[in-house]
């Protein structure tokens, strides 16, 4: 696994007032001549904006960077991220990663670290369904496929909706195929995703694409639906001449009058 680790520290305080610092970058460990530069700090009321340029001699690749920081002692990412976070980062410059860490570590003050890790992203499983803009519906069951890719014994599931994870879906064997059972009570929406996860190295990860979920289809939907084709196809059967009412084919037929 290859990794670049990098700190910045200030002196953090959770106030309206804007604040930019440039913080000295400290490489802990650089493998390919891969580099984060040109790395500032914006302190902007809730939130924490962190600035930088990933460099690579390879164009072409990719990476995978998390943001931590030592309220939990660097232990996992934090969670309420955006912008250049997470996989499949590519290299450039003006990245910009945003942290509300009021909403994530409420009304902490004082000295904290914060870590960035790049890792060359090279995934693990490649997911194959659900696809970007997928429909699931609540109530109903869904394939999530992904080839086997890394040996390992199992994966962790999780929910997510626009970057923040909202529950754990399952532990399951690396088979390359679970069937979910979308929860009724889940919101409809866009911007789901699922990440997988190695149940034993959470830095293994894959997100699938973007979905929507939907709302289940009604059951009286459904019938008011087959009433109507049922109706439609009557309509286009042809009629039987043979089965026409006649005076030669009705029992007992009514004298004509004037007769």
């Amino acid at each position: 696994m290859i990794c670049l680790f990098f700190y910045l520290v200030c002196y953090y305080v959770l106030k309206r007032l804007p604040i930019i610092l440039v913080i000295n970058l400290i490489p802990l460990i650089g493998l390919l001549a891969q580099s984060v530069e040109n790395l500032k700090v914006k302190l902007d009321g809730r939130e924490i904006v962190v600035y930088f340029d990933l460099v690579s001699p390879n164009s072409n690749g990719f990476y995978s960077i998390d943001l931590f920081s030592s309220n939990d002692n660097y232990n996992m990412p934090l969670k309420i991220v955006s912008g250049d976070v997470g996989m499949e980062i590519a290299p450039g410059n003006e990245k910009r990663i945003t942290w509300r860490a009021k909403d994530e570590i409420g009304g902490y003050k004082g000295k904290i670290s914060i870590e960035i890790r790049a890792r060359f992203y090279i995934p693990f499983v490649k997911v194959q369904s659900p696809v970007t803009n997928q429909m699931l519906r609540r109530g109903k069951v869904s394939s999530l496929e992904w080839t086997e890719g890394t040996a390992t014994d199992e994966l962790r599931l999780e929910l997510y909706k626009d970057n923040q994870r909202l529950q754990t879906i399952s532990t399951t064997p690396n088979t390359g195929l679970y069937r979910w059972s979308v929860p009724g009570n889940i919101k409809a929406g866009k911007n789901y995703q699922i990440r997988l996860s190695d149940s034993k190295n959470q830095e293994d990860a894959v997100f699938t694409g973007e979905f929507r979920i939907g709302q289940k289809i009604p059951m009286g939907l459904k019938i008011g639906v087959g009433v109507l084709v049922g109706a439609a196809v009557y309509f286009l059967i042809p009629k039987d001449p043979t089965t026409e009412p006649t005076l030669e084919n009705i029992p007992n037929p009514p004298p004509v009058p004037g007769n």
